[in-house]
């Protein structure tokens, strides 16, 4: 398991059944949850195409994911 203790999310883009997509200020796209069988908060670090396609199959688009990834796109 890689701990990264210098994760620090800039905006949370959507929340859905008990997850929350976060952005932190490198671009990177996490995906955050509490796990009950294990009594502790998780976090897994997305690639871009699995994030947007989270988001497509998880949230409204009124949230503006979709501005969020073509901004990240315009950066690469």
């Amino acid at each position: 398991m890689k701990i990264d203790y210098t994760f620090y999310p800039s905006a949370t883009v959507g929340e859905s059944n008990g997850k929350t997509m976060v952005v932190n200020p490198y671009g990177g796209l996490f995906l955050k949850w509490y796990d009950h069988e294990f009594h502790l908060g998780r976090m897994e670090e997305l690639r871009r195409a699995d994030a947007l396609a989270w988001c497509k199959e998880n949230l409204p688009v009124e949230t503006g994911y979709e501005t969020l990834f073509k901004i990240l796109e315009k950066e690469d």
